[in-house]
């Protein structure tokens, strides 16, 4: 299968491969927040409604707390933060504000400890984003505020059958972990090992980085389903 979806940088990411991929890329982007000072972690998930907090709760392993829902509208969209209490190990209960802006091609999330339902809306007022709308691909798009120097800007799914698949842009930030070498020729450009006691591997092409990490407890060796794939950012 081939798909394709547009990233928060306004770049085409396409994927083939012949095999089936759990779902379409969620996108990780860090964007700086001028309410803040500081940039933040968000999540774009493709369209689908994560700001029902209580039925999301539901479809998720870990049991969560949610209390206070609240909403607000955003350029014209609904914008929803909630009290959300997360179980950790060894007992302990992490709390954190949760918000989820829902656009037509798009949900725009993140969560934030000791802060405030008017915290999380005046962030998500300071940012500069739009939503695109074209024939084929549609996405959520970051005018500026991309701060590819603490976390670089990925998208990740999910390869049935093999493990996580995470694609990025071949920019200085996710190339400086590329081993040195010329790495096994396949189809998509170079294929390494991402170090010598990892079973995860790198493809790099002409304008991505592709990361294959094997699934939890998973003997299958992903070298093969990694070289057929041709990823493309751009």
């Amino acid at each position: 299968m081939t798909f394709a979806a547009r990233a928060p940088d306004g770049a085409v990411v396409s994927v083939g491969a012949p095999f089936e991929f759990q779902s379409p890329l969620n996108f990780h982007v860090q964007v700086a927040s001028p309410t803040m000072g500081r940039s933040l972690p968000f999540v774009v998930f493709p369209t689908r409604t994560l700001a029902d907090f209580d039925a999301l709760a539901r479809t998720l392993p870990q049991k969560l707390g949610v209390s206070d829902v609240r909403e607000a509208s955003l350029y014209g969209k609904r914008l929803a933060t909630a009290r959300v209490e997360m179980p950790q190990y060894f007992g302990d209960v992490s709390v954190v504000r949760w918000a989820a802006w829902e656009g037509a091609t798009g949900c725009l999330t993140t969560s934030m400890v000791n802060r405030t339902h008017d915290d999380l809306v005046s962030v998500f007022a300071s940012l500069v984003f739009r939503e695109t709308t074209t024939q084929y691909v549609n996405g959520l798009v970051f005018d500026s505020g991309i701060d590819n120097s603490v976390r670089p800007l990925s998208g990740l799914t999910f390869l049935n059958g093999v493990g996580f698949v995470e694609v990025q842009p071949a920019i200085p930030e996710v190339l400086a972990r590329v081993p040195s070498g010329a790495g096994l020729q396949v189809a998509g450009g170079a294929l390494y090992r991402l170090s010598a006691t990892s079973d995860a591997v790198l493809l790099v092409g002409n304008r991505a980085v592709t990361t294959v990490i094997p699934q939890t407890g998973s003997k299958v060796d992903v070298v093969k389903p990694a070289g057929q794939l041709v990823v493309s950012w751009g």
